[in-house]
This record gives structure tokens, sequence and C-alpha cells, in this order.
């Protein structure tokens, strides 16, 4: 991007920031919530993984859910399992079923 006529170059958007797919751009702009950009002079944010989140604007890495709870891809925050439901890692993009015989007695959250 350019801020300056007259320029004679164009400075790298900063890590969290993009021009978000925009040549000539003056400005760069803070990836929104839910994305992230994690290298200087990034021409779009990237969505984060499922099993990952960023709540914040201007974000350069999102942050894994913790076990007990999920998310989907471009999250804002980790959902926690529901009763009869586990993840049991990290970083899960799903909660699963508890087998028969087995099940959870946390209320939510449950992480095996």
């Amino acid at each position: 991007f350019s801020s300056k006529p007259g320029s004679s170059s164009c400075s790298k958007c900063e890590t969290g920031s993009s021009t978000e797919g925009i040549r000539g751009s003056a400005e760069c702009t803070k990836c929104k919530p839910g994305s992230y950009a994690n290298e200087t002079g990034s021409a779009t944010c990237s969505v984060c993984a499922a099993g990952s989140f960023a709540d914040t604007n201007g974000t350069v890495t999102c942050t894994l859910c913790e076990a007990g709870s999920y998310s989907l891809e471009n999250a804002t925050d980790c959902q926690l399992c529901r009763p009869g439901e586990y993840a049991d890692k990290e970083g899960s993009g799903e909660c699963r079923q508890c087998a028969a015989g087995h099940f959870t007695n946390i209320t939510r959250g449950a992480k095996s």
C-alpha cells in the first residue's frame, strides 16, 4: 500500500492486517474477528480453521479451542460440548458422541 501522494515505493501491511485483496490500496485494514494474517504484506486475511478462533480485530494467529470445546471455521469463540458429547483434544472442530454404555456427567464441556 502507499498512503502518501508522490510515493516512490509501497509499504507492506503489518501482521494482522491486509489490503483485502485490493490493488492500489492506500491503507491496510485489520483482519476481522474469525480471521488472521501472520505475515507482513498479506493481500488478504485467512479464515481461522475449525478448532480455533480469533476474537479481536488484527489477529496474527488463531487460538486453539481447549479440550471440551470446539469451533467451526471462521469462529470468534469456542462452543462447549453438550451433555453426552466430548472433545478430548485441544483444537477440535467437533464434539464426539459418547459410545453406548458411556456418558458425561459434566453439564457442558466434557473432555473425555
